[in-house]
């Protein structure tokens, strides 16, 4: 978040996503000769960076409130970054054709005018309230600001626009590859951060579950992990990894575990409910010094996971053995490059980001 200090209603939150293609090979070449400034990532390794700004309080367009700027903002970036394909590919399901939009438990939501329940055509960006014939973009499905007065947004509007921002990034790749199974099962997809989406983002977390478990059920190969750096589980490690002693010794808790031995709660099965998470947790020793919680998809969402649940688990661990390195405990090589090439703090930051925000809001 950038506070204006002459003007301290103002808020303006900036975010940078960042994705990049590394080879095993490329890994070992590094390590003869290091990558010192992250700013020559790009003319060494593919990188995709998205920048985006998300206005929180005193900044606005013309004759607009807060939200409704915030609003044709995040439609904004869905264009400008590409990921509007990957959105709709998400929410409409497009990889199965029976898939039927428009009823039950179909994605919907309320309608930003009068309330009533708008149903997402198929496939479609724009649309309106059958009622009252507001006009909806499918961010709208997001419901990111939605809660916030019209005047300003919570900072958490700012982490939500994060997280989609994140995740599309990763499925975009998904999406492309998804029918070509040999090119996707050379890839092993890493996520700075679990695989889940809070609040009211567990919608495209429902999307993204049965999407694992089409590639399951099709045996279409998807490597995806997802890293925790903090946490609960991330401080439970050192209770658990005297027992895990060799390089791929695994522990997988189940969801009564997690709740009860590490977060002190009771669990009861009859009301638990989880629909933010599409990974189950495991924590994996990669070498003689790294013990790592990790996210692997299971598909639909399990209390006690087991070995053959946890989809491509094997195959990802060994990959993912390969890429340890000592920049911070636990730390991986391609988390360690994609945080380092995306920090704001990498740039002189206050022209760049003041030219950035002029633009978009001219």
């Amino acid at each position: 978040m950038v506070p204006n200090e002459i003007r301290s209603h103002k808020r303006l939150a900036f975010i940078s996503v960042c994705a990049l293609l590394l080879r095993v090979q490329d890994i070992e070449e590094m390590r003869q000769c290091p990558i010192i400034d992250p700013r020559d990532l790009p003319s060494k390794l593919q990188v995709w960076n998205n920048p985006a700004i998300l206005p929180l309080s005193g900044i606005r367009h013309p004759n607009e409130t807060i939200k409704d700027t915030i609003r044709k903002t995040i439609d904004s970036t869905m264009h400008y970054t590409g990921l509007y394909n990957t959105l709709k590919f998400l929410v409409s399901r497009e990889w199965d054709l029976n898939y039927e939009m428009g009823l039950n438990e179909a994605p919907h939501f309320c309608c930003r005018n009068c309330g009533e329940v708008v149903y997402i055509p198929k496939s479609a960006l724009s649309f309106r309230c059958l009622k009252c014939k507001h006009l909806h973009t499918l961010s709208d499905y997001l419901g990111i600001g939605e809660d916030s007065p019209e005047e300003w947004a919570r900072e958490e509007a700012a982490t939500a626009l994060r997280d989609v921002l994140e995740t599309l990034t990763l499925f975009h790749f998904v999406r492309i590859w998804y029918q070509q199974p040999n090119k996707l099962g050379q890839v092993l997809f890493i996520k700075d951060g679990p695989l889940l989406l809070r609040a009211g983002l567990y919608r495209l977390s429902d999307s993204i579950r049965a999407l694992i478990q089409y590639l399951r059920d099709n045996e279409i190969p998807l490597n995806l992990v997802g890293i925790e750096k903090n946490g609960e589980l991330v401080n439970h490690i050192e209770e658990i990894k005297e027992n895990l002693p060799e390089p791929g010794d695994y522990f997988a808790p189940t969801v009564k575990y997690i709740i009860e031995n590490i977060r002190g709660y009771t669990f009861d099965p009859s009301t638990y409910r989880n629909r933010v998470q599409y990974g189950s947790k495991v924590v994996a020793r990669l070498g003689p010094h790294h013990v790592v919680p990790i996210d692997i998809p299971t598909g639909d969402f399990l209390l006690e996971p087991s070995f053959e649940d946890l989809y491509r688990f094997k195959e990802s661990l060994t990959v993912l053995a390969k890429m340890t390195c000592y920049k911070y405990e636990n730390a991986l090589i391609p988390i360690v490059l994609a945080n380092a090439y995306a920090s704001i703090s990498q740039r002189p930051s206050g022209d760049i980001l003041y030219s950035f925000a002029s633009r978009f809001f001219s």
